[in-house]
């Protein structure tokens, strides 16, 4: 069966056999992504009808999931990603900044330091929920 999977912004049609379980559903979206080795089926919150999924080892299809049905995913290490990317990026323009290539009084390598901070807090959270 064909489910779309809601994940920020974007659509993400995936496959999975009738009898498979949340926990399936979850690698498959993981899949899907191209997600990092170290990004795990149980990291993702599946929200069916408007609440959480608790039982991994339940069967969509005992849930009422059926061909075609559309689902919300958060997928935390998206967001550590996001934040990462971001970070390299203003550690970037600092560096430019710094050089003379960009205008104001290093603003932007401040920002980048304080991101930086930001990326070790998400880190930190991400760890404690699991």
């Amino acid at each position: 069966m064909k489910v779309i999977i809601t994940v920020a912004r974007h659509k993400h049609a995936v496959v999975v056999p009738v009898g498979a379980t949340w926990a399936d559903l979850a690698a498959a979206l993981l899949a899907a992504l191209s997600a990092p080795a170290a990004a795990r089926p149980e990291d993702v919150k599946l929200l069916w009808r408007g609440r959480t999924v608790a039982d991994a080892a339940a069967s969509v299809a005992a849930a009422g999931v059926t061909d075609g049905s559309r689902l919300v995913a958060l997928v935390p290490r998206a967001a550590e990603e996001l934040v990462r990317v971001v970070a390299d990026r203003l550690r970037s323009v600092g560096r430019a900044e710094g050089e003379g290539l960009g205008s104001g009084g290093g603003g932007l390598a401040a920002a980048a330091e304080e991101l930086g901070g930001v990326t070790a807090l998400v880190r930190e959270a991400l760890r404690r929920e699991h």
